[in-house]
């Protein structure tokens, strides 16, 4: 909750949470309307929309650009922005050049949420 609230991230109902969580204060996602996921890279939290309404709220990790190497290939992580449609998943672990991905979900040309 401190994460998606953008307050400091320290596992402890101090102040600021608790008039947070008394407030019941909620992530908002920029969607209002459809059936979506919404990355929040700023604040790396994954967002599901159901029927124009948040749903859950996630933590998520996205590519930093940092250098990814496996089976002889290295690649830069990255997370691409903007509006794409999943084109193929997979509903168990995939083998992919730089590691295993979980229940992948690929889109825009083999990007994946996992």
């Amino acid at each position: 909750m401190q994460q998606a609230l953008s307050l400091s991230i320290d596992g402890v109902v101090g102040r600021d949470t608790r008039a947070a969580l008394l407030r019941r204060v909620r992530s908002h996602p920029r969607s209002c309307s459809g059936n979506i996921v919404e990355i929040d890279l700023r604040r790396q939290l994954g967002m599901i929309v159901r029927a124009g309404k948040l749903s859950v709220t996630l933590n998520t990790s996205t590519g930093g650009g940092y250098l990814d190497t496996g089976e002889g290939l290295t690649a830069r992580a990255t997370t691409p922005r903007g509006v794409f449609t999943v084109f193929r998943q997979v509903d168990r672990i995939d083998v992919s050049p730089l590691g295993e991905l979980w229940r992948p979900k690929y889109f825009s040309g083999g990007d994946a949420i996992h």
